[in-house]
């Protein structure tokens, strides 16, 4: 059923498919993986579940941890973003059996299992390496929810406590965002760059979590746009948000072409073979040297060229492209981060079978999205206190 408000003559809802689609979604989803689990398309089913659970786990917590970092930085407009942000919780609660099911495939995705490598044995061993990344997985989602969990908290409290709780809630948005540079370093290093095990770079942790943030406000924005009409919205989600997240997304986009470069610069004046065999097959071998071309274009230059027109910025319909684009072509960036690590020799992972899993993954994303909007669209007094008192 959809939730619906009525503000004097208007009525406000989300879209009452959006709930079957997404279930069919899922449905269709698990069938195909299992179809594809069960096929000669196997190994490349379990490489896409990988990249289909870094890319939308990534996207959820980093939506929540861009709200953390709007209410540090005391974001006096971040009323409205930050709903948004903080609608993403329960899709964590899906991300930890997530895992758990990709674990169980390990030796169709984890390249150093059986190898001999007597200089990384101490890191990249099952056990550690199970324990470390699902303990981060699991502390991240629970400060996660003890965050969203004191807005929540905040709606029921008198007056005369929300002096306490505005700390409380400035202290869980830092721990937050510091568990999170923690985390998403961490899976950059073990869930992607240790799948190429005889290559390292120091900076691939940090890019990995930069870009998993760029990503995420772009998702946000995207999703601002699409519901800030149907949820009557549009006062905490006007020209003003728009022009800022827009900003922020341009300044992520930067930021991230900056370590992308960074790390390309290093790898190519050094010219060893240990880290140049990593980018070699993706830059400028093919098949895979389109689609880094597409990537550079589609995440890189192209969202930096749109984001130039000042008078759109504040435009969600204009916005939303450039929003849109960074989404998309993420998703491609990912692909070629993950797959060659596998295979160099042809575009793996197109198979319909192995696609499916990524329907899975949207389709809850949608569902948790829509359930949280629904139930709770107003934004919260705790962010507009903050308003009032710019």
């Amino acid at each position: 059923m959809a939730w619906t408000q009525t503000d004097g003559n208007r009525t406000s809802a989300l879209p009452a498919w959006l709930t079957p689609v997404a279930g069919g979604a899922i449905l269709v989803g698990a069938i195909g993986t299992g179809a594809g689990l069960a096929s000669q398309v196997r190994e490349e089913t379990w490489w896409i579940l990988l990249l289909n659970f870094l890319y939308w786990t990534g996207l959820a917590q980093g939506m929540l941890v861009c709200s953390a970092a709007f209410r540090t930085a005391q974001a006096s407009w971040e009323a409205g973003p930050n709903r948004i942000g903080r609608s993403t919780l329960g899709f964590l609660a899906f991300s930890v059996p997530a895992f758990l099911v990709l674990w169980t495939g390990r030796t169709h995705w984890l390249t150093w299992v059986g190898q001999s490598l007597p200089e990384k044995a101490w890191w990249l061993n099952e056990p550690f390496f199970l324990g470390r990344n699902l303990l981060a997985l699991v502390l991240i989602a629970l400060v996660s929810a003890a965050f969203v969990g004191a807005y929540r908290k905040a709606e029921s409290l008198p007056e005369s406590a929300k002096p306490a709780h505005h700390h409380r809630l400035n202290v869980l948005a830092i721990m937050l965002a510091v568990a999170y540079a923690l985390t998403y370093t961490l899976f950059g290093f073990d869930l992607m760059m240790s799948l190429d095990p005889h290559w390292y770079s120091t900076l691939y942790g940090a890019y990995f979590f930069v870009s998993t943030l760029y990503l995420a406000m772009a998702a946000m924005i995207l999703i601002a746009a699409l519901v800030r009409e149907p949820l009557g919205l549009e006062a905490h989600l006007g020209p003003r948000q728009f022009q800022d997240m827009a900003n922020i997304l341009l300044g992520f986009g930067i930021f991230t072409t900056g370590l992308f470069f960074a790390q390309f610069l290093t790898i190519w004046y050094g010219n060893l073979p240990e880290e140049t065999s990593h980018l070699i097959p993706r830059l400028y071998q093919y098949p895979w040297r389109g689609v880094a071309w597409a990537v550079l274009f589609g995440a890189y230059l192209g969202p930096f060229a749109l984001l130039q027109v000042p008078s759109q910025k504040a435009n969600p319909k204009y916005v939303r492209w450039p929003a849109l684009l960074v989404v998309c072509a993420m998703g491609l960036e990912r692909w070629i981060m993950i797959v060659p690590s596998f295979t160099t020799e042809r575009l793996a992972g197109l198979h319909p079978f192995a696609l499916s899993s990524g329907l899975i993954f949207l389709g809850v994303f949608v569902l948790v999205v829509v359930r949280s909007l629904s139930k709770r669209p107003q934004v919260s007094q705790m962010d507009l206190e903050l308003t009032l008192s710019d």
